[in-house]
């Protein structure tokens, strides 16, 4: 079985005349009429009353036509959806968050997203960035988000913004000598 061959036959049925179906379908009339014939020869049956105009299917040529027409629609159906694939109108997205992050980061990311790329699924993981990193050399994930550089040379890393850091503590807590600059929040740490 071919593909033309679903074609050819979809289109007489619906032209009703191998003659105006040719011409849709940009081929001579006697080509289209040795086709169809050499496909009925091949099944063991006759496909169209040519007895009847306009052309009629036999019974053999409805059951034909009826998975000749799903095969085609499952054909247009993959064609348009790796077109959305490959113009990011749809697939699927595997981010990864250490957990401390994926609550204040997703919500910040996430909406922008889905509002530009209402098509694509993301399926978010999270854990401790030694696991994110695993999983994405495992193709598990497409991207991590960690809170500092990883030393693998291996993978492509992007500095995405600065993080402020912010220490939260008692009043009085800290000895004043820690405190090195109360105007941009500098503490000393030793």
């Amino acid at each position: 079985m071919e593909l033309r061959q679903f074609k050819y036959v979809n289109m007489v049925a619906q032209c009703g005349s191998v003659t105006k179906a040719a011409r849709k379908l940009f081929i001579s009339q006697p080509a289209l009429s040795s086709y169809i014939n050499k496909l009925e020869e091949e099944l063991g049956v006759k496909l169209f009353d040519r007895s009847a105009t306009p052309l009629v299917c036999t019974y053999a040529g409805e059951q034909y036509l009826k998975r000749a027409r799903a095969i085609l629609m499952q054909l247009d159906d993959m064609d348009r959806e790796f077109r959305d694939i490959a113009t990011n109108c749809q697939g699927r997205l595997r981010l990864g968050f250490p957990g401390e992050r994926l609550i204040y980061m997703l919500p910040l990311i996430l909406p922008p997203f889905k509002e530009r790329f209402p098509g694509i699924d993301v399926e978010v993981t999270s854990g401790p960035g030694n696991r994110l990193i695993e999983g994405l050399r495992n193709g598990d994930t497409d991207f991590v988000f960690l809170p500092q550089w990883t030393k693998d040379k291996d993978i492509a890393q992007v500095k995405m913004t600065d993080e402020e850091l912010v220490l939260v503590c008692a009043r009085g807590y800290l000895p004043n000598d820690c405190i090195l600059d109360r105007e941009k929040h500098i503490v000393n740490w030793r």
